[in-house]
């Protein structure tokens, strides 16, 4: 009677449900068909990739009316496009993303306001900024403490044993190099 052996069968569960996992929380939201629109005078429309990355439009006068708008998010940004029906003043207001907007394939400056007339495509596109999992300048940081830190031991250690030119070159080497990346942390 052959015997089943549980533990690897349980790991090759494990791993297929974590790819699984891993499959579904990357997926995107891809263009939406056509829908309508209608924001009235000081209203917004947000959208939001993650806790702090949004991207709010706000309605400032006028009132957005379109019959044709479209959406798609991805977990690097997203865009919403529509083509206005009528005449309307939109602010942009961005937390934590980049943004690009666009007027008939013209890039604009959102800053001070978008006026738009009718028939007019507005293009929003974001991008979120991907952030490494590691704290990689606390990270260089540190080598550079630790540079300066054993390299003037090992300047020192040389120094006792009479190799005054290895020495020096290797203190200057490690102690310059270990300042750079601590000045680096600090200051980025």
């Amino acid at each position: 009677m052959p015997i089943l052996n549980v533990k690897p069968l349980l790991i090759l569960i494990f791993l297929f449900s974590f790819l699984l996992g891993v499959g579904i929380s990357g997926a995107n939201v891809g263009p939406s068909s056509d829908f309508v629109v209608l924001i009235e005078n000081g209203g917004s429309l947000g959208f939001q990739n993650r806790v702090d990355r949004t991207v709010f439009l706000n309605v400032t006068s006028g009132s957005l009316n379109s019959s044709y708008a479209q959406v798609s998010m991805y977990s690097g940004g997203g865009y919403f496009v529509f083509r206005g029906n009528n005449s309307v003043s939109l602010s942009v207001n961005p937390e934590n993303v980049a943004v690009i907007t666009e007027i008939n394939d013209t890039v604009v400056e959102w800053g001070s306001g978008i006026s738009l007339t009718s028939s007019d495509t507005f293009l929003l596109r974001w991008s979120v900024t991907i952030e490494p999992w590691i704290p990689y300048l606390f990270i260089l940081g540190m080598i550079g403490l630790g540079s300066m830190f054993c390299g003037t031991l090992y300047t020192v250690h040389l120094f006792k044993k009479g190799e005054y030119k290895w020495a020096l070159v290797q203190g200057v080497t490690f102690i310059s190099v270990g300042f750079g990346l601590f000045i680096a942390w600090v200051f980025a």
